[in-house]
């Protein structure tokens, strides 16, 4: 956003941050894309945060994503599969996972 903020929350994060557990997971930008996309987060005292790209089916298509941002930054997913493979036009969901608690944000692919 223009305005530096972090954007609107796709799943379950109170207004105003929430608690110190609090994860956010912002949409993507662009989308929808025809290659790269990049998700702003933040989860406060995280220590260990996972992102992963899954296909309409729910199969994993990209495990691992990182950011070296630590508690808060953007991760960026190449449109690329496990293999370096481009992926097919089609809705993929991105899960952020914290410890117990999931964030999850849809983007599109378009060829």
């Amino acid at each position: 956003n223009p305005d530096g903020s972090l954007g609107t929350p796709m799943v379950g994060v109170p207004e105003g941050g929430g608690d110190a557990s609090a994860l956010f997971l912002g949409a993507p930008r662009p989308n929808p894309t025809g290659g790269a996309t990049r998700f702003e987060y933040s989860a406060a005292g995280a220590r260990e945060i996972a992102f992963d790209v899954y296909d309409a089916r729910g199969r994993v298509v990209r495990a691992g994503l990182t950011s070296p941002g630590g508690e808060e930054g953007i991760v960026r997913w190449d449109g690329l599969d496990h293999a370096g493979a481009r992926v097919p036009s089609g809705v993929y969901l991105l899960r952020m996972r914290c410890g117990d608690e999931l964030r999850t944000t849809k983007v599109t692919v378009v060829r």
